[in-house]
């Protein structure tokens, strides 16, 4: 009996171990794909490299199907399209831009918090993106306002197929 409790603690200190180690690499390969976008950011002038770069790590390391970012225009006090990775076709590149809190993106925006819909099937909020739907099937979205030193710079969309678990921090 003796035996077969140290067998299971010992099996059990390697579980931990284990996922410890999982989890260790998870989040060096999010401080890496963070310090590959800070990089791209500031070797490049060229916004579009910045964002494809920001694209593509978002999509790797969040494992979504699809992403897009939105930029605040302050002269127009719009948001407005401007990339996007993963698409099938072009329904979301044709989007007009959006006022703050208009759509999932607008909220997203105006209340500065992250817009969460795990079933997009049954959610139909704005009619940009019910369009785009008809044509992408997709099932779950995020909408995350990008703040830099207070300020609404913009929203990362992300977009699955399929359902996600809430997105977890590590």
């Amino acid at each position: 009996m003796r035996l077969a409790h140290t067998i299971g603690d010992s099996a059990a200190i390697a579980i931990r171990r284990m996922l410890l180690r999982e989890q260790t690499e998870r989040r060096l390969q999010q401080i890496i794909a963070l310090s590959e976008i800070d990089r791209a950011i500031l070797s490049s002038s060229d916004l579009n490299v910045s964002l494809d770069v920001l694209l593509l790590q978002a999509m790797e390391q969040l494992k979504v199907d699809a992403a897009d970012v939105w930029l605040f225009n302050p002269t127009s006090q719009a948001l407005e399209f401007v990339s996007g990775r993963g698409f099938r076709t072009p329904a979301f590149e044709y989007a007009k831009p959006l006022r703050l809190g208009e759509g999932n993106v607008g909220r997203a925006a105006l209340e500065r918090r992250t817009i969460h819909i795990p079933n997009l099937t049954a959610h139909n909020d704005h009619p940009r993106l019910t369009k785009a739907l008809a044509e992408e099937p997709f099932i779950s979205y995020y909408a995350v306002p990008l703040i830099v030193q207070g300020q609404v710079k913009g929203v990362l969309e992300l977009f699955h197929r399929t359902e996600l678990d809430r997105m977890k921090n590590g």
